[in-house]
């Protein structure tokens, strides 16, 4: 996972790896926007995921998702306000695996 000195700079990278498609929370599922398809949390596998703050105090994450079933890469982007929404239980317990994951990498790699 790389570090990006803005969102604009993850999102442009995100774009040149494949990720070009948008997803949108609908209730507890993704939509995927441009195909106006449903996905249920097991049908999406977080990759990535970036957080950036401001002054103000809102906040951004922006998700690499993929589409487990059509290998569809795409971005997920949610803003909140600092003391306001917090990620649904489902980004939560799918960002655990990615940061497990990475934990692992970074272990390994120091082997």
């Amino acid at each position: 996972m790389d570090a990006y000195i803005n969102k604009w700079a993850a999102i442009i990278e995100l774009h040149e790896n494949g990720f070009t498609e948008d997803f949108v929370f609908s209730g507890s599922n993704l939509l995927w926007v441009q195909q106006k398809v449903l996905l249920s949390p097991g049908d999406i596998t977080l990759i990535e995921s970036y957080h950036f703050g401001s002054p103000a105090g809102n906040e951004m994450q922006i998700f690499a998702v993929v589409a487990n079933y059509s290998c569809v890469k795409g971005i997920l982007i949610t803003r909140q306000k600092k003391r306001g929404r917090k990620n649904t239980p489902v980004i939560n317990s799918k960002l655990i695996k990615i940061n497990s994951k990475q934990l692992e990498n970074d272990h390994a790699s120091r082997l």
